[in-house]
């Protein structure tokens, strides 16, 4: 398992991050804080040495396509579907909706995990990644958790993504039910 500072060294090289048990996490208190680079009020994204691509989305269910990719995993990126009430307030919950394989999205077959965001159901991100056998190291399944953030306050403070679901999701990865 990585130290907190080989975490962050390898991310600050921009090397794919294989999973662990448990998600990574600041080396001290002294470290100074990330930043949110793309926030939105109920989510953000932060950039670690990730390329983020956003688009409208032609689907009437999502407002926005966020794509977020490493150079050494760009032809399989992390996909984040966001609905349009993810930008009409801070999010007040961080819980696992739905998880799921071949989700069918954009002429490909996609692993998805659906997280509310809001308690009203009107932000329900679906976080695409790769099917494992396509996502061998796990970069977009680990980026789509340790870089987006909830936002449970003005200054956008809340836990990652990771923080609340890692060990979860990565055992229903891991064991193949989904």
């Amino acid at each position: 398992m990585f130290s907190a500072k080989a975490w962050l060294l390898l991310a600050a090289l921009g090397l794919p991050i294989a999973c662990q048990a448990s998600p990574p996490t600041v080396a001290s208190a002294s470290a100074p804080p990330r930043a949110c680079e793309i926030r939105q009020a109920a989510w953000c994204i932060y950039r670690d040495n990730v390329t983020v691509q956003h688009a409208p989305s032609d689907n009437a269910k999502y407002h926005s396509v966020w794509k977020i990719w490493g150079s050494y995993w760009k032809e399989n990126p992390a996909v984040v579907l966001e609905p349009s009430g993810c930008r009409k307030g801070i999010s007040d919950v961080v819980e696992l909706v739905s998880s799921s394989s071949g989700f069918e999205w954009n002429d490909r077959s996609w692993d998805s995990n659906v997280v509310r965001l809001r308690s009203d159901g009107s932000c329900d991100l679906n976080l695409l990644s790769p099917p494992e056998s396509a996502d061998k190291r796990k970069s977009a399944f680990s980026a789509k958790l340790t870089l987006i953030q909830a936002c449970q306050s003005d200054e956008c403070a809340g836990p990652t993504l990771a923080q609340r679901l890692w060990s979860t999701l990565q055992a229903q990865r891991g064991s193949g039910s989904k």
